[in-house]
């Protein structure tokens, strides 16, 4: 018996009968501009209006001024025969390759994909060659999305997209696992002037390509140029096996980077020629603000706790009020960020507390950072 699998609609519909009219449905109830997705199918439709201007043609319900991209109004499970695998029964299981990454003619996604804060499990990628949900975006914002148990490996993998050209990703949590050749990274392989802002990951991240050239691996994005980065999380391996540069939040940055209020725990990063708690190497200006690292950060070339500096003699770092934790790491000097013991970085319960190191956390802001007892580490809220 053969297996039944997604078929867009207006493809079906030109199969059946060129001249068949598809029912116009509501397709924006609350008519915010942005066009509701409560099912699988409909995300996939995203695919044929990279402008978020209709689902499938139909813009019933839109504003005057039009609809401008997309929103979640339920949780979506991969796993849609909730067998808690991934395989031939599920509806985009697609011979083995699983979801098919947003991709028409190099054409980027340049709409809204705002999530509501639901979740989306058991996104299923095998030999993609751009990305993870998407390949490509320009001007767009994608944001409010939990991304629970992830399962990714290709080219320039990561969950949301292998190209982020000029657009703005907040408040995304990741788990799972993202593997591949080229650039691997958390939420994108390549992020050129860029806002990201509030991202959690709790991933393995792994490079496999043993030959290839641009091998970086980033927990959240493997390659930065000209992008900010502030309240960011990175937790579990950022492995390069065979990657050349790995980084905590940024492999590699090819043009100012910022990164502000970024934390990296509980993290085992490596690579050949440079590893970074932070960042991994740079030759442009890099600037590190308000982060801390706790984890292990080995590799057979430069390594550092806050960010290596071994490639290039046109990088410039400025790294203000960062830290690391020496015990943990094993690394005791480093020539960016300061080194702590454990009960000194967790001593503070505020910013600059007096019952502890006064010029610890001095500058760092309660509104983004919780500082807990006495026993905890400074955490991200």
């Amino acid at each position: 018996m053969k297996l039944r699998q997604w078929m867009p609609a207006a493809l079906a519909m030109a199969i059946v009968s060129p001249t068949l009219v598809q029912a116009s449905t509501d397709v924006d109830i609350d008519n915010d501009g942005l066009i509701e997705i409560s099912t699988l199918e409909q995300l996939d439709l995203m695919r044929y209006d990279l402008a978020g201007t209709s689902l499938n043609g139909d813009s019933t319900g839109c504003p005057a001024t039009g609809c401008n991209g997309y929103e979640l109004v339920a949780d979506l499970d991969f796993d849609t025969n909730g067998n808690g695998v991934a395989d031939e029964g599920d509806l985009f299981w697609n011979d083995g390759k699983g979801w098919t990454t947003v991709f028409v003619n190099y054409k980027p996604f340049t709409a809204v994909l705002d999530g509501n804060g639901h979740v989306i499990s058991n996104l299923f990628i095998r030999g993609q060659y751009e990305g993870g949900v998407f390949d490509y975006l320009k001007g767009a914002t994608i944001k409010n999305i939990e991304f629970s148990n992830v399962d990714i490996l290709g080219y320039n993998a990561a969950v949301i997209s292998g190209s982020i050209h000029s657009s703005y990703i907040e408040n995304i949590s990741i788990t799972g696992n993202i593997s591949g050749n080229g650039g691997v990274g958390g939420i994108g392989s390549h992020v050129v002037k860029s806002n990201i802002k509030n991202i959690r990951v709790n991933a393995d991240i792994s490079n496999t390509d043993e030959f290839g050239v641009h091998r970086y691996v980033g927990g959240v994005a493997a390659s930065s140029k000209e992008s900010v980065f502030s309240e960011v999380k990175f937790s579990g391996e950022s492995i390069g096996h065979n990657a050349w540069i790995s980084g905590g939040i940024v492999g590699m940055s090819f043009g100012d980077t910022i990164v502000r209020n970024a934390e990296v725990t509980d993290a085992y990063i490596s690579s050949t020629a440079a590893s970074g708690g932070i960042i991994g190497d740079s030759f442009a200006t890099v600037t590190i603000e308000n982060s801390f690292f706790s984890g292990q950060v080995v590799g057979s070339g430069d390594v550092a706790p806050i960010i290596a500096d071994s490639l290039y003699t046109t990088d410039v770092f400025i790294v203000n009020g960062s830290y690391w934790d020496s015990e943990v790491s094993g690394i005791y000097t480093s020539d960016f960020g300061q080194p702590r013991t454990t009960s000194e970085l967790k001593c503070p319960t505020m910013p600059g507390d007096a019952m502890c190191d006064a010029s610890l956390y001095a500058d760092w802001d309660e509104t983004i950072w919780d500082f807990g007892t006495s026993s905890d580490y400074p955490v991200l809220r």
